[in-house]
């Protein structure tokens, strides 16, 4: 269910893996809140389907053949929601494919370079292409759907594990090598939030926070909301925030301890 509140009106997105799965459902749900959305997978007649079902709801869509591996396509996936909607000011990126369960040592080369070429390379190939068009607009929202297999090692998933992380890494280079005025990087890992300590800066969305030593200090516990929030040079426009509790990272560790013993 959407938010009454949340709202899309006069944006553009783009969303990958449109076809099925949680691309269509997010394409349909930007189109219900207003966006304009182009509709992008590998998988043409699906990606036809789903921007007919944006279509009969009043939306306006179109269906984009994607192939993430290649950048030419990529870029030509963005010049064609520019030329058919006037810009672009969301990436959604969940083009994704799964490893068969292997260990490092059982899995195919070619399976390996598969996964890293459609989750991870992709997404860069993408993010690469469809910034310069949200720059020209003010700014934009890059979203990137990771997973908690991203931060949590599951047997038998090197390669998809591998991705996830990446992904999550890839969208806190992307926030920290943005300033003001640019697109906002969000990685989304179905992970545990806490509502005390989810404010992002200057009330943008929320993305991946910077764990390394330029991350503002925040003071443990809700008290830190009542107080200003530093604001990084040259961040001003980015809602960056990872969103695990320390005592939720404690939890994960051990539990990943437990089962290495």
């Amino acid at each position: 269910m959407i938010d009454p509140g949340f709202t899309l009106e006069k944006k553009i997105a783009i969303v990958v893996g449109a076809a099925n799965g949680i691309g269509r459902a997010t394409a349909l749900a930007f189109a219900a809140a207003g966006a304009k959305v182009a509709c992008a997978d590998v998988e043409e007649p699906g990606a036809k389907t789903t921007a007919a079902e944006v279509e009969a709801g009043g939306g306006q869509a179109l269906p984009v053949h994607l192939d993430v591996t290649d950048g030419a396509s990529c870029r030509g996936a963005v010049a064609a929601t520019v030329q058919r909607f006037g810009g672009l000011d969301v990436l959604m990126y969940g083009a994704a494919d799964s490893d068969n369960a292997a260990t490092v040592l059982e899995m195919d080369e070619a399976a390996w370079d598969r996964v890293i070429r459609i989750n991870l390379t992709g997404a860069f190939l993408m993010a690469k292409a469809a910034i310069p068009a949200m720059i020209t607009r003010g700014g934009g929202s890059v979203i990137l759907i990771a997973s908690q297999l991203g931060r949590v090692a599951s047997p038998g998933r090197p390669a998809y594990c591998a991705t996830k992380g990446a992904l999550i890494q890839l969208a806190k280079v992307l926030a920290a090598d943005r300033g003001a005025g640019h697109p906002r990087q969000h990685d989304l890992a179905g992970r545990d939030r806490d509502p005390t300590d989810a404010a992002p800066l200057e009330g943008h969305g929320r993305g991946a926070q910077d764990d390394g030593p330029q991350a503002p200090a925040r003071p443990a516990g809700p008290a830190h909301r009542d107080r200003p929030r530093r604001r990084l040079p040259g961040q001003r426009r980015l809602g960056v925030h990872d969103g695990q509790r320390p005592a939720h990272r404690r939890r994960l560790h051990r539990r990943v301890m437990r089962r290495s013993l």
